[in-house]
């Protein structure tokens, strides 16, 4: 059968398609299997050559099954399939996440591949890779919005498709608490108060709760973009979570201490230095491996007492 011009250069692209799928897919593979690692190396090269959309999904889902804790950035070490200070497993997540960060590093614009981005971070079958792809999409937003990039989408476009997730209760806590922190940093913090504080009363522990308080909320919000009601209501759930982690002697809840002073906007005890922070040249707070635990209490102890007699001032409406 002889085809027209037309349909001969759309099959002989199909066919293109199909055989570039499959040979990513064995690359993507050859890297993930027990290879050479002079074939992980050839592996890579071929993957940086494609199009971040044809492997997006596979090198993703790879990424959340071989996630561990290395300790080693994979743009500090040149040939990761090489890496002499980790284990093989290691050198596999390495590998792949040097590979994310090439196609991001490499990317023309922030707005590039936004969509799909988007599109990923809804895909549940990455599993735990979902987290990668929301830090990379706070990232992008956090710094183009500061510097007025025109290359992303407006984010009104963008922040509905992140609510559906962070208020899906379905979602992993994780996942949804990484979200709520983007939109409490780029969207309007007091619509989204409510979803941050319900996410910490999922953690029955005082002193994770406490975390996630800071984590979620204290990272993200600043005082002024508050309403006068949300921080007062942040700053007394903040407060009673400090009460039930100090143990009066560690320095428990040191950084809870810090953060809700910077939310309370209270001026460092020494210039230049963090709220409720004593003088740590002092001797009394000097030990044989450095400060002493009485030097987190005492910070802990004064953002105590900071409340005791500012409270009722604090927690005004008005």
């Amino acid at each position: 059968m002889i085809f027209p011009r037309p349909t001969l250069n759309i099959l002989i692209g199909l066919l293109l398609l199909l055989f570039g799928s499959g040979a990513l897919a064995d690359d993507l593979d050859i890297i993930a299997a027990q290879s050479t690692p002079t074939q992980r190396g050839e592996a890579y090269e071929r993957l940086t050559k494609m199009p971040f959309d044809s492997v997006a999904v596979k090198l993703l889902t790879l990424m959340g099954r071989f996630q561990s804790l290395i300790g080693i950035n994979p743009v500090d070490t040149d040939h990761p399939w090489l890496e002499p200070r980790v284990s093989e497993q290691e050198r596999i997540s390495l590998t792949l996440s040097r590979l994310w960060r090439f196609y991001h590093d490499n990317k023309k614009s922030r707005g590039e591949d936004m969509n799909l981005m988007l599109s990923l971070l809804e895909n549940q079958s990455i599993g735990n890779a979902r987290y990668t792809v929301a830090q990379e999409i706070g990232n992008r937003l956090y710094w183009g919005m500061r510097e007025h990039d025109a290359s992303l989408p407006p984010f009104s476009e963008v922040q509905p498709r992140l609510e559906k997730i962070a208020q899906n209760r379905n979602e992993p806590v994780d996942l949804r608490k990484a979200i709520i922190g983007i939109l409490l940093e780029e969207g309007d913090p007091n619509s989204y108060l409510e979803n941050a504080l319900a996410l910490c009363e999922a953690e029955s522990d005082p002193l994770p709760r406490s975390e996630m308080f800071r984590y979620i909320i204290l990272r993200h919000v600043r005082g002024d973009k508050l309403t006068v009601e949300n921080r007062a209501k942040s700053l007394q759930y903040g407060f009673v979570l400090l009460e039930k982690v100090d143990d009066g002697h560690s320095g428990r809840g040191y950084f809870l201490a810090i953060n809700l002073g910077h939310l309370a906007g209270v001026e460092p005890m020494i210039r230049g230095d963090q709220p409720f922070r004593p003088d740590l040249h002092l001797q009394q707070y000097k030990g044989p491996h450095g400060l002493t635990e009485a030097y987190f209490q005492e910070t802990v102890d004064n953002a105590r007492k900071w409340w005791r007699e500012h409270r009722a001032s604090a927690l005004e409406r008005e």
